[in-house]
């Protein structure tokens, strides 16, 4: 995870020293032209909505990639779960994830996780989790309204890395989206 970063973070630094923006096809296909402004505060984007699949379950072994997988059962019921890539790299992963509900609020709320972390409902509508993850998988369940959006906050050791975000949509990892995807997301049930 650090060595993504500071390769990302070198990448970032020429990008803005030389000045240059290669120009290529974007994931969609389409050719579009670079702006040529330098950096400066990004812009605020918007969370995307994901419809997740109810009643579908993902699978990952742990300390084999970084994860937050979003899961959804009809009746309002969540399971997140996450996991680090430390059987790969080495490191260990500090997460910390805020779940928010846009509307109502969470009960039955229960976890899986390690001595040391500290996953809490600071309020009825909020959930919290700082962790530190390796070779293990952590969990985190609670119901909401049926149909209500929640909103997932999180970052690895630091970084909001949007590419962390696994779901099912239309049946497919993802809903096979072939953008970028916004960190934090947005995720509501397809069956409330």
């Amino acid at each position: 995870m650090k060595m993504r970063l500071a390769m990302l973070g070198a990448s970032v630094v020429l990008s803005i020293l030389t000045g240059c923006v290669i120009n290529s096809e974007s994931d969609d296909g389409y050719y579009r032209e670079p702006i040529p402004t330098l950096p400066s505060t990004p812009a605020q984007t918007e969370p995307l909505l994901a419809i997740v699949d109810s009643n579908q379950t993902m699978n990952a072994d742990p300390g084999q990639g970084v994860g937050v997988f979003v899961e959804y059962d009809a009746g309002g019921h969540w399971n997140l779960w996450w996991t680090c890539d430390t059987a790969i790299s080495g490191l260990s992963c500090n997460f910390n994830l805020k779940v928010t509900a846009e509307s109502g609020e969470f009960a039955n709320i229960s976890s899986d996780h390690e001595a040391g972390d500290n996953i809490s409902a600071p309020d009825a509508s909020t959930i919290s989790a700082l962790t530190t993850t390796n070779s293990n998988l952590v969990r985190v369940t609670f119901d909401s309204a049926p149909g209500a959006i929640i909103r997932v906050d999180a970052t690895v050791s630091g970084a909001p890395d949007p590419a962390i975000f696994f779901f099912v949509q239309d049946g497919k990892v993802r809903g096979d989206y072939k953008g970028a995807l916004t960190n934090p997301m947005r995720f509501r049930g397809s069956t409330p």
